[in-house]
């Protein structure tokens, strides 16, 4: 049987961030794709559990069962489904919905909910910073917004929470709450300013107080720093380091670490990381990655999986040693991607993404990764039309 037997679908993603469309029979593969992907009569696996559609594999319609990664059990998960083959990590999906509807909200949360035994949410739309700063009060769109995503993490599911310290240009501090522009004190300030420690730190002890994480980035992606502005690299490091000592010393439970953003191992970013990252090396609990490889590593032919380069993810070791591995996020597409704002034109395909999706966890498996996560349960094409 596949050591991958417990996966009985692949997750049905945003065009963007690894999905297939929702509009085009062709996304669908071949009866046979849940075969490949040890589900079939001779996986010894029932690939019916938990209400997925093995005779498709991926599907485009929220309703049909499919939640995408069916997780199986991992050490100290919750049962997903009866006789569920074990694994050595855990894996799950953020619920990011497919849809600006009330409907789809609820679907994808009961989908990743369904489908996993980590459950992740991503605060990557600002920080409140003067509220943070005086340690409260919170103006009311935050709480209830806390409040809101403290009722929705599922019971029997690890919670996995990414909090953004940078905008999302990964170059700079992160914007105020909902994207609107820092202002006041906060318009000009640096990585370097003892009041951005102050109130980051606060910020991340009220999420810590609020949702009550058992695995929590509290730096997205920190590592492009070091090549989109390498000049802020000194201080923004200090801080990261500054910020997990604070973590440490105020929650010694908690996993707490920053994600390393990876790209080509053989690039001119791949190399400011190697002599950036041994700064902050220490200033994590995990080896936590974000791999894109299909977007962010800039080799020819980057829809084939097959084309990835050979240390496309165990690089993640050398840039952070001395620290167990996680996949903090990822992603594949099955459909061809077009982004000129980025100059991105990459094609793929359902069986792309699967043969992806396959050697993702086997490489997690290699490196003995503490858990995995898939950006999105179902597309989200809507939301761009």
């Amino acid at each position: 049987m596949s050591h991958f037997g417990y996966l009985t679908a692949l997750c049905i993603c945003t065009t963007l961030f690894g999905c297939a469309p929702s509009s085009s029979s062709e996304s669908k593969p071949s009866a046979d794709a849940a075969g490949a992907l040890g589900l079939g009569s001779d996986s010894g696996v029932d690939p019916d559990y938990g209400g997925t559609v093995p005779d498709q594999g991926l599907d485009r319609d929220p309703d049909a069962g499919v939640g995408g990664l069916d997780l199986g059990r991992s050490d100290g998960g919750a049962d997903v489904g009866p006789e569920t083959p074990s694994r050595p990590f855990h894996m799950g999906m953020t619920s990011w919905p497919y849809a600006a509807t009330i409907e789809a909200v609820q679907r994808t949360r009961e989908l990743v909910e369904q489908h996993g035994d980590l459950y992740a949410i991503w605060l990557d739309n600002g920080v409140p910073w003067e509220a943070a700063a005086a340690g409260g009060p919170y103006p009311q769109p935050v709480m209830t917004k806390l409040s809101e995503l403290s009722a929705e993490f599922p019971a029997g599911r690890q919670r996995f929470i990414s909090i953004g310290l940078l905008d999302l240009t990964r170059s700079s501090l992160a914007t105020d709450w909902e994207a609107a522009p820092r202002a006041g004190r906060f318009a000009g300030l640096s990585f370097a300013d003892p009041l951005v420690e102050e109130a980051y730190g606060n910020w991340l002890d009220f999420i810590i107080e609020q949702l009550a994480p058992d695995w929590l980035n509290f730096a997205i992606e920190f590592s492009d720093v070091a090549h989109l502005a390498p000049d802020s690299w000194e201080d923004g490091a200090a801080l990261l380091c500054r910020l997990y000592a604070g973590l440490r010393a105020r929650h010694p439970e908690l996993r707490a670490f920053f994600s390393v953003a990876l790209k080509h191992p053989d690039s001119d970013e791949a190399r400011a990381l190697s002599v950036a990252l041994p700064a902050v090396q220490a200033c994590t609990d995990y080896a936590a990655a974000s791999t894109y490889g299909y977007m962010f590593y800039g080799h020819p032919n980057a829809g084939d999986p097959d084309n990835l380069p050979e240390r496309w993810l165990s690089q993640i070791r050398d840039l952070i040693p001395n620290r167990p591995v996680l996949v903090a996020e990822t992603a594949w597409p099955a459909q061809d991607l077009n982004i000129d704002m980025w100059s991105i034109s990459t094609q793929s395909t359902p069986e792309f993404q699967r043969r992806y999706v396959d050697r993702l966890l086997s490489e997690a498996d290699a490196l003995d990764a503490a858990l995995v996560t898939w950006w999105c349960v179902v597309d989200f094409d809507a939301l761009w039309e």
